[in-house]
């Protein structure tokens, strides 16, 4: 990270529409890279036979050798699997 890149903390305040007086106080970092792949892989696994990849702000998977991307986001397939299913539509 840079200098110039400083994070900044941003405060927000939500009031509850059930009442005015009980309200949530929220801070935020403006600027922060969450990396996806590290952070919630451990909870889920977030691609299915394809490595994740940390983008800024997001995350993509990278089909395995000998996998192809299916039609599900983030879902990859075997090649041959894949190619039977398209030879049939």
């Amino acid at each position: 990270m840079r200098a110039e890149d400083e994070l900044t903390p941003v405060l927000f305040l939500h009031a509850s529409p059930e009442s005015q007086i009980r309200s949530v106080l929220c801070a935020a970092l403006v600027g922060l890279d969450v990396n996806e792949c590290s952070e919630l892989n451990n909870q889920m696994s977030l691609c299915k036979n394809a490595k994740c990849i940390n983008t800024q702000g997001s995350y993509k998977c990278v089909c395995f050798p000998g996998f192809v991307q299916s039609e599900h986001p983030n879902y990859c397939v075997p090649a041959i699997k894949q190619a039977e299913a398209t030879a049939t539509e």
